[in-house]
This record gives structure tokens, C-alpha cells and sequence, in this order.
């Protein structure tokens, strides 16, 4: 059972003094935890914890991202999983954390507006039964199934669509910035994608389609005019 404990729980456990009842209980589950595949990407730590009285108390906290699987793709979603001093009668309280550019989704069913994880596995938690290794490979599935962070890319937007007067190949040049949509992709595709990211792409390229199709049809008048005009010439000249 020695094998089990992480050098770094019982570390901390010990700065933490009488806080937890069973203090072998709590390193064996937080080490468990950090053994398992689901947990490697957490690492263990001492942070505040404020109750929902106000109260704050420094307890242990894991901290790092667990896995989810969004249309194909594995993404890391950061995490912090608070041990309560109550724990394990009491569940643990865990928090999404947002990454740079990324955003909580509004009325998520499964996350509060503070980031704190709501689900069944948490509300039906019982010190018996339950282990933290189970409650990541739920929060893993639930994140899976809906993602609960979205990402806003600030790169440049899209160019406007040309000035009616512009002749229509520099702006094929400047539509270049097609470049600049996939970059945008793959700046994103690391992060955890999401139906808004998506939309957004859609109505960009959208966007574009519509001014190339402008452009397109400015050319084909200014032709027909250039047409007219020379038409024109010759009948004058004659």
C-alpha cells in the first residue's frame, strides 16, 4: 500500500497538519489519483478554498488538465480539484480554469459561472464507494459530450470586401488572407473547439464568399461598360 503514496501528497499533507480526519485516506486517493493515467497531467498542491459561508481554508488542491474528446480530437481542459477539509465524507469541489483566449460557456449545465463543476457523480458522492480517479473519467466524459470553454481567436478579422472602384485582381491578392484563415484554425485547434468557434468560421468564410462574389460581379459590369464604351469610340470615331 506504501507504493501507492506520492512523495509530494504526504509532503503537503504534513504542512497541513490536523486539517483532514484521516489524513492516510486522503494520500492514498490524491496518490491514486496522480498514478493513473487520467491523472498524469495533475500535479498536487496547497491552495484556498472558499466556502460557500465565506469561509476559507487552505486544503490540498490538484491542479493541471484532464482529457476530453471533442469530434475526434483529445484536448486538455484545465482543472483544479479542491480535497475539502471534509473530504472524503465530503466530495471533492472542483473548478474548470480558463486558458488564454478561452471562455466560459454561458448556462452550461454542468458548470456554475464561477467555473465549479456540478454533475451526478459529485452530488451522489459517497467516501464509501466513489474515488477520484472515477470522478475525472466522469468529468472527462460530461466535458466530452459538451464541452464547458469555447475560444474567441484575435487574430486580424477578415479584409472588407474591395472599394467598388478597386479592379478585382489585387483584391485577389489581398484574399490571400485565406493564409490567414487557416492559421487561425490551427492556432485553435490546439485549444478545445466548440459550436461558436465553428459558426464563427463559417460566417468569416461566408463573408469572403460573398465579397469575392461581388468582386466577381463588379468586374463582369466594368467589362460590360469598357465594352460599351469602346462601342461607343468606334461609333464616334466613324
Amino acid at each position: 500500500e506504501s507504493m501507492v503514496h506520492d512523495p509530494r501528497v504526504t509532503t503537503l499533507l504534513s504542512r497541513l497538519g490536523g486539517l483532514y480526519r484521516d489524513p492516510s485516506r486522503v494520500d492514498r486517493d490524491a496518490s491514486s489519483l496522480l498514478k493513473s493515467s487520467v491523472g498524469v497531467h495533475l500535479a498536487p498542491g496547497i491552495a484556498p478554498l472558499v466556502e460557500n459561508n465565506g469561509d476559507t481554508s487552505n486544503c490540498l488542491v490538484l491542479q493541471g488538465t484532464i482529457a476530453i474528446v471533442f469530434r475526434g480530437n483529445t484536448y486538455q481542459l484545465l482543472v483544479d480539484i479542491y480535497l475539502p477539509p471534509g473530504y472524503p465524507i465530503r466530495p471533492p469541489v472542483s473548478y474548470i480554469r480558463l486558458a488564454q483566449n478561452m471562455y466560459l460557456k454561458e448556462n452550461h449545465p454542468h458548470v456554475g459561472s464561477d467555473g465549479m463543476v456540478y454533475m451526478p457523480y459529485l452530488h451522489e458522492w459517497n467516501g464509501r464507494t466513489h474515488s477520484l480517479i472515477e470522478m475525472v473519467v466522469a468529468m472527462s466524459s460530461v466535458f466530452s459530450a459538451d464541452p464547458p470553454v469555447f475560444t474567441r481567436s484575435t487574430p486580424a478579422p477578415p479584409p472588407p470586401p474591395p472599394p467598388v472602384s478597386q479592379a478585382p485582381p489585387p483584391y485577389v491578392g489581398g484574399s490571400g488572407s485565406g493564409s490567414g484563415e487557416t492559421s487561425r484554425i490551427a492556432n485553435t485547434s490546439s485549444n478545445v473547439d466548440s459550436d461558436r468557434y465553428m459558426q464563427e468560421q463559417i460566417e468569416a468564410i461566408m463573408a469572403r464568399e460573398a465579397a469575392e462574389a461581388n468582386a466577381a460581379a463588379e468586374a463582369v459590369r466594368r467589362a460590360e461598360q469598357e465594352a460599351q464604351e469602346r462601342e461607343q469610340r468606334a461609333l464616334d470615331q466613324k
